[in-house]
């Protein structure tokens, strides 16, 4: 577990973004939410703001306040991450 708050609120972070990624991608299959819709661009955009806080304050925490617990490791990673796939901008319905 984090030690410092910040490392805790880059776990919880990085729960969000997990999470809207798995109701986006679990949506796209299941129940055919379509990549042009205003739903999907507030999961992804939510998706990706969380991801690259969870990377700042994963960051954060590991270089000044020297928590390294797994969890500020993992956020840090999955946002990372996130800001590859923003920077990247390729989408499954763009591909076509």
């Amino acid at each position: 577990m984090p030690k410092t708050k910040l490392g805790k609120w880059a776990g919880i972070l990085m729960v969000v973004e997990v999470g809207l990624f798995l109701v986006v991608l679990s949506g796209t299959n299941w129940f055919r939410l379509r990549a042009e819709g205003a739903l999907f661009t507030v999961l992804v955009t939510g998706m990706i703001i969380s991801g690259f806080a969870a990377f700042v304050a994963g960051t954060i925490s590991l270089i000044k306040f020297e928590d390294r617990s797994p969890v500020v490791i993992f956020a840090a990673g999955f946002g990372f991450i996130a800001i590859l796939r923003a920077i990247g901008g390729k989408t499954k319905s763009s591909i076509r």
